[in-house]
């Protein structure tokens, strides 16, 4: 009764959540530790680039008074993507301590 037919994989999921495009499974019962590590690890490479940017932003532009938009765009892109990658670790830790 908690299983759910995935149109994609044409297979049945225990506890399913949803089909992840990124790992190219569906996230169920089976392998839903193995996708919140997924979540930690690029949320956490995506923190280091971001916070690596924004150094090299101020460092840039306090200490050699230059102004590289390139650099700026990386950063707001990558602050985008730790702040959408932590919301979603967030979510799937409180559905994994909540059951």
């Amino acid at each position: 009764p908690r299983s759910h037919h995935c149109s994609v994989c044409d297979a049945c999921v225990m506890r399913m959540d949803h089909h992840c495009p990124w790992v190219g499974n569906c996230v169920g019962h089976k392998n839903h530790k193995l996708f919140w590590n997924f979540l930690l690890n690029a949320f956490s490479g995506c923190l280091i680039v971001s916070l690596n940017m924004i150094y090299s932003a101020i460092y840039i532009s306090f200490y050699k008074f230059e102004r590289d938009p390139g650099l700026l765009i990386t950063m707001v892109g990558s602050s985008a993507l730790v702040l959408s990658l932590g919301g979603l670790l967030g979510f799937h830790t409180y559905i994994l301590l909540t059951n």
